[in-house]
This record gives C-alpha cells, sequence and structure tokens, in this order.
C-alpha cells in the first residue's frame, strides 16, 4: 500500500502551472546579491530539515547554499496556498493531535495563513537527494525582517518551476515519515494511501467530463472539468474530505482553478464513503487531463 508524503514530498502534485505561469511575462524575479558569496550545496533530506520557521536568511544561506532560485511573483503565493492545502491534508488524516508529526503541521498551517497577508513575499527553491529521487524544499521569507515565515518540500521542481512527469513508478522509503508512489493510474481505479499512525483511506476518481454550467454559474474559462470522486475511509478515525485536496492539469499541464461550484467538504466516519463532484476552471482547449490527489494522479481524456 502507498503511503503519502502530504506536506514533505507532494504532488503533486505538479502545482506551478495555476491560472498565472510561474515564468510570466508580466512579472519580474530578482535576484539576491547576498548569495554570490555561497555556493550550491548537494543536499539531503537532513540538511532541509534543519531549516526552522524563524531562521535568518544567513542561516538559511549558512545551511543550504545559495538557492537554485529566489521567486518574486504571483507563482510565491500560488505556491504558498497549495503548500498550506497539503499540511492541512497532513492534519486531516493523522488524528493523532498528541503526535510531533501533526503538531508540526498544525503550527505550520497558522504560520502558512499569515504568511499570506505579507506583502512582497519572498520564496527560495532548493533541490535535495533522497534515497530514490530528488525533491524540493521551498521556504518562504519576509522581506522586511529576512526571517523564514513558512517552509515545505515537495516533489521536484526544475527552475521554471515544473515538475517530473509523474508516469514513472517511485516510492520513497523513511522510517518516521508517511510515503507514496508517484505513478499515474487510469479513470475509476481506487488508489489506497494511509498515514504514518495507521489510518488509511481509498481514494477514486471516477469520471471526469466537460461542463458548461448552467443558469446560476457560468465558467470564467472554456468550460468546467466535472470531477467526480470516491473517498472511503478505511482507518479507525473520522476523516475530512474536502474538494480542495483534488488538482486539476489540462492538455497542456497548466493548473486549473478549484470553482466554487459545489463545493464538497465532508467528514467521513470510519468504514464509510463519500461521493464528491469538484469543479475545476478550463481555459486551455484538449482532450487530455491530470488529476491529482497528494502525490498520486489518474490520467485520461474527455
Amino acid at each position: 500500500m502507498k503511503k503519502i508524503v502530504f506536506g514533505l514530498l507532494f504532488l503533486g502534485l505538479v502545482l506551478s502551472g495555476c491560472s498565472t505561469s510561474p515564468n510570466s511575462a508580466s512579472t519580474k524575479e530578482n535576484t539576491v546579491s547576498s548569495t554570490s558569496e555561497y555556493e550550491t550545496k548537494k543536499l539531503t533530506s537532513s540538511d532541509v530539515h534543519k531549516i526552522k520557521v524563524g531562521d535568518d536568511l544567513t542561516q538559511v544561506y549558512q545551511t543550504l547554499g545559495s538557492p537554485l532560485r529566489k521567486w518574486t511573483n504571483d507563482f510565491v503565493y500560488k505556491e504558498l496556498d497549495n503548500a498550506i492545502t497539503r499540511d492541512e491534508l497532513i492534519v486531516s488524516i493523522s488524528k493523532d493531535a498528541q503526535g510531533d508529526y501533526y503538531k508540526e503541521h498544525s503550527e505550520l498551517i497558522e504560520h502558512g495563513n499569515s504568511a499570506k497577508d505579507i506583502k512582497k513575499l519572498e520564496m527560495l527553491q532548493y533541490t535535495y537527494s533522497t534515497d530514490s529521487d530528488d525533491e524540493t524544499m521551498l521556504i518562504w521569507v519576509s522581506p522586511k525582517t529576512e526571517q523564514v515565515v513558512y517552509y515545505n518540500q515537495r516533489t521536484f521542481l526544475d527552475k521554471d518551476g515544473k515538475s517530473k512527469d509523474s508516469s514513472s513508478t517511485t516510492t520513497t522509503t523513511s522510517s518516521s515519515e508517511p510515503q507514496t508512489a508517484s505513478v499515474a493510474h487510469s479513470i475509476g481505479e481506487a488508489v489506497p494511501f494511509t498515514s504514518e499512525n495507521g489510518n488509511s483511506i481509498n481514494v477514486t476518481v471516477q469520471s471526469v467530463s466537460k461542463d458548461y454550467g448552467d443558469d446560476f454559474y457560468k465558467p470564467d474559462g472554456l468550460f468546467y472539468a466535472k470531477v467526480d470522486f470516491l473517498v472511503e475511509n478505511t482507518g479507525t478515525t473520522p476523516f475530512d474530505a474536502s474538494s480542495s485536496y483534488l488538482e486539476f492539469y489540462d492538455s497542456s499541464d497548466i493548473k486549473s482553478d478549484l470553482a466554487s461550484r459545489d463545493y464538497f467538504s465532508e467528514t467521513i466516519q470510519p468504514g464509510k464513503s463519500a461521493q464528491g463532484t469538484a469543479y475545476f476552471e478550463v481555459k486551455n482547449d484538449g482532450t487530455t487531463f491530470e488529476v491529482f490527489f497528494a502525490d498520486t494522479s489518474w490520467k485520461g481524456s474527455y
């Protein structure tokens, strides 16, 4: 059974697309002159785990070296929203309020939400290696205090904010963290997930279709992608499921925004299941798509 790395190694979550490209011509990337005195280091998971909220930039550079990239455009806030969602998902499936893992990510959610209010927030991007693959560490820094206000680990992003093709199966290994395999599944296929403390769910993307709205809801893009999904709680504690845990990428690999239409948010009791529908604003025409939950995806065509 696959295990998820919701906050530490995630999906996959591909989160760089969004409605605005990270390399949009309307935005600019600033270079920090102070990083020039630091070399690029070959980092491991233990290196990035040394970074904490409140560390100053000098500590970060001394520990991790020069970043792969420093982001200062809208991508900073879009990736922040996605990272907070991942931490919320960790908290939802963990349920062990006494565990250090649960407490860490609960505190990170608070820090992340506070960071949203910081103007001109900056994001440092680092690459580090695990036993199986390269991953990405993202660090949000306040330009006023030059201190770390939030951090998150996720699946690999290149310098342009793009992630690797998720079609190959790569299972991460760790004795202390939840795990997952990054692989594309077929529509209708159920995928099991479990957390380190044993809580578990099955997720199925049942169908994906084009929807052109109705008298009350009209898509901002070309159409809605209507995603019907099923969440089964196979664990021993309630699980809070939400449409926001899903991500949708169109045929151009651009992330589509989740629409407010029929927003799904339910608490599912152990041994029970719930069906939900999520609508995404699709702005690029095409026949293929990919839906993500954590680091796992389902690929298909309309």
